[in-house]
């Protein structure tokens, strides 16, 4: 996993775009092992995000966090009815939100979160930094949800008014 991480951040440093990075991530929920490696490897690229200086690579691993969680979020594509839709949703979601109450996926997500709200003060970096505190924290443990999630729609909030 970390000569991984370390070719990821040479392509980062190098310039490389995260989404041809991305590929070559993907998270599996199912088999449990394969979410473990996936959670290590988050915990790992979070150690890393909080590390990160300079603007472009911050932005850059901010962009790659929001994707990769993402696809632990969304519900796939690849159902084309609504029937077929709806009756795959509910055992995929049952199975996400008990994969994401892993103990190494929450540390991975209490580094990431913290980050994210640091960066969303910052005009520059407002256009990664919430969708990756919003990202976050829907596929954050129950209990780290519900502690954090008032603080960002009000952060949400107080953006749009202005």
């Amino acid at each position: 996993m970390s000569r991984e991480l370390s070719i990821y951040r040479l392509r980062l440093v190098n310039g490389h775009s995260a989404s041809r990075i991305i590929d070559a991530f993907s998270y599996k929920v199912w088999p449990p092992e394969a979410f473990e490696e996936g959670a290590e490897f988050l915990e790992s690229l979070s150690k890393s995000f909080v590390n990160a200086h300079g603007l472009r690579l911050k932005i850059a691993f901010a962009e790659t966090l929001l994707h990769l969680l993402h696809q632990i979020g969304k519900v796939s594509d690849q159902y084309r009815s609504l029937d077929q839709f709806y009756r795959r949703l509910t055992p995929r979601t049952k199975t996400a939100q008990a994969e994401v109450n892993h103990p190494q996926w929450g540390k991975a997500i209490e580094i990431i979160y913290p980050k994210a709200k640091e960066m969303m003060t910052k005009p520059r970096y407002w256009h990664v930094a919430y969708p990756l505190l919003v990202t976050s924290l829907c596929v954050a443990p129950h209990q780290f949800f519900l502690k954090n999630w008032g603080a960002a729609f009000d952060a949400g909030l107080a953006k749009l008014k202005a």
